[in-house]
């Protein structure tokens, strides 16, 4: 809390708002040390604050409503400024609170986050069918196949029918965590790694269910049978997607399946043009289509239905993945000395662990059957680790010396076995354990 206010004044009020217990400090303290709370502070004192935090690679928001603050709100990351305050100070924030109230900021937050998400969703939506056409058409003409899609109907699907759901997007409800997640790097780009496999897996997933339903029906109908059947599986594809583009985290039945009425009711439509564009005589011959059968309607959508099947499973294994991290990282916050050495282990010179581990396991199981066949694989294999790098660091226990040793990282030797090798002929597996532990 930075303030103008007399000392007194300022601590009153960081003790109500839960700033104190800590010290405070006046602007002639500042210029030695600075702290969370300041009082009689002069606008280059409120400057200089925030650039310091800025320099520690800190995001910083400023909150003001006088003249002395307009430098700050203006060097600040997020300005923020009280509509009861100076027309000085309200021009040079980038946000002005019309209700004066603070909470305000925090539903700011959330509504920036949502559509931040939102944007993402309609790129991911539109952006997958969008790659999905190109790859259709190269893969068919690569392969001398007509092509599944005309013109006037790539058009069609593009311009009328698919938008609606896209739009749908940009009113979709915010995922229940969109506060509880960490900031976002100021530097990220739009694309992350994430987004742009969950693109190819979706993109992927469209080819290859319409390819086969124009490959299905080319040798046995007509050729715009075929390019009816694409254009409706095609189209229910995205129908469908636009329901796991939702969220990117989350499963649809976590979030809701009918929350985004505007996503319902886009679908809804999207579908009505569908039908009328095959099933209506007079609409069909504009896109070249002819009708199709409830069996052909039944195929085309139990097909289109594997996209939302392989989303979700997508999901599901991200989600898996980021909890044995977590696990990971627990585990080796817990235990540092054994995790670091065990990754340095088996990742600095991987060819190598490879090549000791499999001497591991051969003298392991010929020890019983030829006892003196192993003395100069153990020599081998000594050499070996020996040359793999290893750093100094604080000695470790029993436990961590075994966690240590590539021994006891091959599940499938008992520690009996072990034992039962480690006493022949002063086996050097203490050996190896002892290197490792270094």
């Amino acid at each position: 809390m930075i303030t103008g206010d007399h000392k007194l004044t300022a601590v009153a009020s960081a003790k109500e708002l839960g700033i104190i217990p800590g010290p405070s400090m006046t602007g002639a303290d500042l210029e030695q040390l600075s702290d969370a709370e300041f009082e009689r502070v002069s606008p280059e004192h409120k400057l200089r604050i925030g650039e310091v935090l800025q320099r520690n690679g800190a995001v910083v928001a400023m909150t003001g409503d006088g003249i002395d603050d307009a430098p700050a709100l203006k060097r600040s990351d997020a300005g923020i400024a009280m509509n009861s305050g100076t027309d000085v100070a309200k021009e040079a924030a980038d946000l002005v609170l019309t209700d004066n109230n603070f909470a305000t900021i925090v539903a700011a937050i959330h509504e920036g986050r949502a559509i931040y998400d939102n944007v993402k969703k309609y790129l991911t939506d539109i952006l997958s069918y969008g790659v999905a056409e190109v790859c259709l058409l190269a893969g068919a003409f690569c392969y001398g196949l007509p092509f599944p899609l005309i013109a006037i109907q790539i058009l069609g699907a593009n311009i009328v029918i698919e938008d609606l759901p896209a739009m749908g997007l940009g009113v979709e409800p915010p995922d229940p965590d969109i506060v509880d997640r960490p900031p976002r790097d100021p530097n990220e780009r739009v694309f992350t790694g994430g987004m742009l496999k969950t693109l190819a897996l979706m993109a992927a997933v469209i080819v290859s269910g319409c390819l086969g339903i124009f490959l299905h029906y080319l040798p046995r109908s007509a050729l715009p049978k075929a390019q009816t059947m694409v254009f409706a599986t095609f189209i229910l594809y995205e129908l469908i997607n636009a329901f796991t583009c939702r969220s990117a985290r989350h499963s649809l039945f976590r979030i809701g399946i009918f929350s985004n009425r505007g996503l319902i009711l886009g679908v809804f439509g999207s579908l009505l043009l569908l039908l009328f564009a095959v099933q209506l005589p007079s609409i069909a011959r504009f896109f070249h289509s002819v009708p199709l059968s409830g069996c052909e309607w039944g195929l085309a959508l139990g097909t289109s239905i594997s996209i939302f099947i392989v989303v979700e499973l997508w999901k599901a294994v991200k989600a898996r993945g980021k909890r044995k991290r977590a696990e990971q990282e627990n585990k080796q916050t817990a235990y540092p000395h054994v995790h670091s050495h065990r990754i340095q282990f088996t990742i600095s010179s991987p060819s190598i662990t490879a090549f000791c581990w499999m001497m591991l396991l051969w003298s392991v199981v010929s020890a019983s059957s030829a006892p003196g066949s192993t003395t100069e694989l153990y020599s081998l294999l000594l050499r070996s680790v020996a040359r793999l790098p290893m750093t100094a660091g604080p000695r470790t226990t029993e436990a961590s010396t075994r966690a240590c040793s590539p021994i006891a990282t091959l599940p499938w030797i008992s520690q009996s076995s072990i034992s039962a090798v480690s006493a022949h002929r002063k086996s050097p597996f203490s050996s190896i354990h002892l290197l490792a532990a270094r």
